[in-house]
């Protein structure tokens, strides 16, 4: 049977999911899978399993990537601004 997600694994899923500039039907088309199934994961209907995480992950892992380190330099350059105006 299927490990399934442990809590914080579980956690970053469903912010990574946010980060990403996609709905979960393309979500789903990136994983391999058809909506539906991706729907019953994200919904609760299946539990999310680190197989599932695997596979998110693969799909858009480099990508999440490179999200969170413009948003790090977009926050870097805000907090820059606000010491320069100072």
């Amino acid at each position: 049977m299927a490990q399934r997600a442990d809590g914080e694994s579980l956690s970053r899923f469903l912010q990574d999911r946010e980060l990403l500039p996609y709905n979960d039907a393309e979500i789903a088309r990136g994983m391999g899978m058809d909506r539906s199934n991706f729907s019953s994961y994200v919904n609760g209907h299946l539990p999310i399993t680190k197989s599932f995480l695997r596979r998110f992950y693969s799909a858009f892992g480099e990508e999440l990537q490179g999200i969170r380190e413009k948003k790090r330099g977009i926050l870097r350059t805000r907090e820059w601004e606000r010491g320069w105006r100072r």
